[in-house]
């Protein structure tokens, strides 16, 4: 297979059902710098119709290397802090490449 050209990063949370509105506003303030950062070429947030607490995340970066950097700055910003608390289990993430089909 060809080199990717971007890569998704697929990042699912189990919200705590009385978080949801906090991590709405979260959100607001936070996917804007995302949006921002070297590499990032877009993110959608979506809510499970049958789950509300069930949240998944897409992302799309230039390369992993461009997310790890974004994912190390918010670490060190303290926003994992903030959503851990928001979250019941440990967020997944998987990262895949376009296959050209």
């Amino acid at each position: 297979m060809a080199a990717p050209m971007s890569i998704t990063v697929i990042v699912e949370l189990n919200l705590k059902a009385d978080k949801l509105d906090e991590f709405e506003l979260m959100c607001q303030g936070l996917l804007p710098q995302t949006r921002r950062r070297p590499g990032n070429l877009g993110v959608q947030v979506k809510q499970d119709q049958d789950d509300p607490a069930r949240i998944i995340m897409i992302e799309t970066w230039r390369t992993r290397a461009d997310y790890e950097g974004y994912n190390a700055w918010r670490q060190d910003r303290g926003d994992f802090t903030v959503l851990a608390g928001m979250v019941t289990d440990t967020p997944t993430r998987r990262f895949l490449d376009h296959v050209p089909v």
